[in-house]
């Protein structure tokens, strides 16, 4: 949750020192000592009835809350608003219903995280099978400082707030402090049991972290943790009827909310408190973002449904695309407006206080030049355009490729760069829609190999060679292993004929010692220097992709003189294992070894910016990577311990250090902007706020129009064709899903057209258990896994692997279930008899 690291001590809250906490309207109610609320906050609670169903636990006794330095004490006495609450009696029959129905049918469910194709994707499978007994944790009692009582103050008056303060001031205390009071009043109204407080985090590994916290200092209340990588977890609308504080991931609560079983469907009236960690994410397609539209939307179509309480946790809002003021202060008028915020609070009578507890660390850039000579960038840049080169032959001989002709023509010159990057990815589109599956197929090889190429290219830079070899070498030769050889059309045998090549050039060069890399022997200096001043140090390395950490953490380990740094690598679960990504239990393994030491050093990509709590860290250094201003604030807030230090490593000529001074003067920028909207006047504010939220729900209305419209046209069926040979493997009314989230095919003639191997890794998940890969059996492409599910042996494919082809033969290429252009109904009764009394899907006893 804590993000943002301040500058400096004299902007230490995300805002300048003069900028109030806003809320109420001066003379409409006594303000304690040690909170300033602006004009807008009072006149929109009383004047706007849009809030009139929200629900605030309402007795009318005074709490007052224990500080750590009872002399300096904030007299915050609060007075709270009573409403009257809407009790939901039949929610308890319909959970008894439920409980019993999956009880005596032995129905598995599992929540899904966002994006995820299904356990069964192998080519974004992390997943393993998890212990999640939760060990017993010892009772706190929850002091507050008084700079963190003043940010609770408007939440805690039961405004919508959005709370900005600077990473190691304890947000997560001033969080627990809300919903201990919010769970406090009902118990002592009698309504104990009827109050819920939804925690909302966006990363697996926060979830966890944030859990633990709950159950430590609000032991007197049932919680329950929920995220996409458990198993056996019954559905989200049980565990908040059992449940007064959940903890869960975001897409879990979107998935709940949307669900199309009424019995499993949660609702957010369920709860009457609802915190937003790193808030900031709160826009676009973002779940957070997802989920206030469905409150937004709850709000405008059912005025009489109870709403929750929504408050918002960040240490940095940004200012997106921002280029002046005026456009900073319309990005923080949109966030409130997303989060239905009434106001935000920041420290401004207990500044001195925040200063005193909160590190700011000692920052420092570093610029590094590029290696002299760098013959091995050179080979690879040959290849590079040898094979774009190729593509382009391909395309001049075809008349049915102009929309490939055109993304090919806009090929950026400096390979290894962000924009190489991503023209690599936008080939992928006019590719796969090609009518020729060879056509399609040779330049789908191509793009694949430019892609690895390119990706060595990066690890080189900030590298060495011999990392980067090491990443063709696995990624190429997969690619070999994986095809079957006598399938191959003449362009895959071309580009692996051009590496075996250059192979022999490469291997020399990468283990020659006469080019080494400036970048890496300036880190090699700072991590030297750093462990002499201080042996105890711990430092996480930011770096910019995944195969980097591998590069980085390889490269300590094999010299001498760091190795006993025994460095780990901390990585996001959006990959597999083999593609550098990490399960949730190695992350939380490698973080508890890293405060104890076993790991000095932690390699991390974005995963480890945002929330972590890693007390001991006392020296951050982002490594030749910098993205925005949230970012920066985020990644220099890891530096928590005292005498911590933020190093950039930057190298010249490449903009790293002029892209941090931006970030800086974006910085800056936002504290302004949020002062802005802090000084609005209440009817100004509200009138601006509201006209966001129309415009927002409007687009909310159009895109849902569309997306039903296109499916209602859409359902008149689709061929899945091989994405590699266009042989037809099934069509769209074979689908089945299993648990809303498994795509199964139901036709027997389906197992003639594929090809079994045993599974190199057959993990049980859930009653799934996989057993095979399934692939062509014409060209041998990957089309998904076998899994046996309640005796059936099932084919489970992924979307990605397959052409969509309609009627009028037009080509769509979906990456994910959730974008396919048709509905999958359910597996049904019907459908189980038809499966279990087959030989082709009976798996046995």
């Amino acid at each position: 949750m804590d993000v943002a690291e301040p500058e400096n001590k004299e902007n230490l809250t995300g805002v300048e020192p003069d900028i109030t906490v806003t809320s109420a309207t001066p003379g409409k109610r006594d303000i304690p000592d040690g909170a300033a609320f602006s004009d807008h906050e009072e006149e929109s609670r009383e004047c706007d009835t849009r809030n009139s169903s929200q629900r605030v636990p309402g007795d009318h006794q005074t709490t007052t809350v224990k500080t750590i330095d009872p002399d300096s004490q904030m007299d915050l006495e609060t007075d709270d608003v009573t409403i009257n609450r809407q009790n939901d009696l039949s929610l308890n029959t319909d959970i008894k219903t439920h409980e019993k129905e999956v009880k005596e049918k032995n129905i598995p469910v599992t929540p899904t995280e966002p994006d995820s194709e299904s356990f069964f994707d192998d080519a974004t499978d992390s997943n393993e099978e998890m212990d999640i007994t939760i060990p017993e944790v010892e009772h706190k009692e929850l002091e507050m400082r008084n700079y963190q009582l003043e940010l609770a103050h408007p939440a805690i008056n039961g405004k919508n707030t959005i709370i900005c303060a600077p990473t190691g001031s304890g947000k997560t205390h001033v969080a627990l402090k809300i919903a201990k009071n919010h769970l406090d009043k009902g118990k002592r109204s009698g309504n104990k049991g009827f109050d819920k407080v939804i925690f909302l985090v966006n990363k697996v590994p926060l979830a966890k972290q944030q859990h633990d916290m709950f159950r430590q200092y609000l032991s007197d209340y049932d919680s329950v943790m929920v995220h996409g990588e458990q198993k056996d977890t019954p559905p989200l609308k049980i565990n908040m009827a059992k449940n007064d504080i959940v903890v869960l991931t975001a897409q879990i609560l979107v998935d709940a909310l949307n669900a199309e079983d009424e019995k499993e469907r949660a609702s957010l009236s369920q709860a009457t408190l609802m915190i937003f960690d790193e808030c900031h994410h709160t826009n676009k397609g973002h779940p957070y973002n997802q989920i206030m539209g469905l409150y937004l939307d709850e709000r405008v179509d059912h005025r009489d449904n109870p709403l929750p309480q929504v408050v918002g946790l960040t240490a940095s809002l940004g200012v997106g695309k921002a280029k002046n003021i005026k456009e900073a202060q319309r990005h923080i008028l949109t966030l409130c407006a997303n989060l239905d915020a009434d106001c935000i609070s920041t420290v401004n009578k207990a500044l001195g206080e925040l200063m005193d507890h909160v590190n700011v660390p000692n920052r420092e850039v570093k610029t590094v030049p590029s290696r002299d000579r760098d013959p091995f960038t050179s080979t690879i840049e040959d290849i590079i355009r040898l094979i774009e080169k190729q593509m382009r032959t391909i395309v001049d001989i075809n008349e049915e490729t102009k929309a490939l002709d055109t993304v090919l023509g806009t090929c950026p010159p400096q390979k290894g760069s962000d924009p190489y990057t991503q023209w690599i990815s936008q080939l992928n589109k006019p590719i796969v829609q090609l009518p020729d599956p060879k056509v399609r197929r040779r330049l789908k090889a191509c793009r694949n190999y430019l892609k690895e190429y390119n990706v060595a290219l990066i690890i080189n830079n900030d590298s060495r060679m011999k990392d980067a070899l090491n990443h063709l070498n696995q990624e190429l030769i997969k690619n070999v292993t994986h095809v079957d050889q006598t399938h191959l059309v003449d362009t895959e045998i071309w580009l692996q004929q051009l590496f075996q090549e250059k192979l022999p050039i490469l291997t020399k060069l990468s283990s020659s010692t006469d080019y080494p890399n400036p970048k890496l022997e300036t880190l090699k200096a700072l991590l030297l220097e750093a462990y002499r001043v201080n042996s105890n140090t711990r430092g996480i390395i930011f770096v910019k992709t995944r195969d980097l950490t591998v590069a980085i953490q390889s490269w300590i380990k094999e010299t001498p003189a760091l190795k006993h740094l025994n460095p780990e690598r901390l990585t996001g679960a959006g990959a597999s294992v083999e593609a550098s990504g990490m399960t949730l239990t190695h992350q939380v393994d490698v973080l508890e070894y890293f405060k104890g030491g076993k790991h000095k050093v932690i390699i991390a990509t974005s995963v480890a910016e945002e929330g972590l709590d890693i007390q001991a860290c006392n020296l951050v250094i982002k490594y030749v990577h910098v993205t925005n201003e949230i970012a920066m604030v985020q990644s220099r807030g890891r530096a928590r311990a005292t005498g911590g230090k933020f190093l950039l490593l930057a190298e010249s000529g490449k903009g790293t250090a002029e892209k941090e001074r931006l970030n800086i003067f974006r910085e800056e920028m936002m504290n302004r902007a949020i002062k802005l909207v802090q000084q609005m006047q209440g009817a100004e504010y509200k009138e601006a706020r509201d006209k966001m939220q129309f415009e927002a729900k409007m687009e909310r209305s159009l895109a849902a129009r569309a997306k039903k419209q296109h499916r209602l046209t859409s359902e008149e069926e689709y061929e899945l064709r091989c994405l590699r040979c266009d042989v037809l493997a099934c069509i769209s009314r074979d689908f089945r899903t299993i648990q809303k989230s498994h795509h199964v095919v139901v036709d027997p003639e389906f197992k003639e057209k594929t090809e079994v191997m045993p599974h190199p890794r057959p993990v049980k998940y859930d009653d799934f258990q996989k057993t095979g890969k399934l692939f062509c059996k014409a060209c041998k492409y990957d089309w998904g896994i076998e899994a046996i599910y309640k005796k059936a042996k099932l084919p489970v494919l992924k979307l990605d692997s397959f052409i969509l082809v309609d009627i009028r033969e037009n080509r769509l290429h979906c990456k994910k279930w959730k974008d396919a252009p048709f509905q999958t109904p359910e597996v049904g009764i019907d459908d189980w008899q038809m499966l279990l009394n087959s030989p082709i899907f009976w798996a046995g006893q």
